[in-house]
């Protein structure tokens, strides 16, 4: 990658660099964050246990993916919910 895409890299490997050790730490900080809410918020919410399968996935997703698990947790639910009333019907 030093070879083949920094040179392209706008103000080159200096500044990748550069930018780089400066996001680091607050992205890592905010998806941490957003972890910590989707537990109290969502996961809590919908009955998931701390600590089972299913809970770590989740959190793992947040710190990979982050704010996006929001909305992914809220789509899945909503279609668990749907399949549940037509299959109630």
């Amino acid at each position: 990658m030093y070879d083949t895409v920094l040179p392209w890299w706008p103000g080159g490997p200096e500044w990748f660099l550069w930018i780089s050790k400066t996001i680091a730490i607050p992205v890592l900080l905010i998806h941490v964050t957003e972890a910590v809410l989707l537990d109290q918020t969502r996961l809590w919410k919908y009955g998931v246990e701390r600590g089972s399968g299913l809970w770590w996935k989740w959190m793992a997703s947040a710190l990979v993916e982050g704010f996006g698990t929001f909305a992914r947790i809220d789509a899945t639910v909503k279609r668990k919910e749907l399949e549940a009333q037509k299959e109630s019907h």
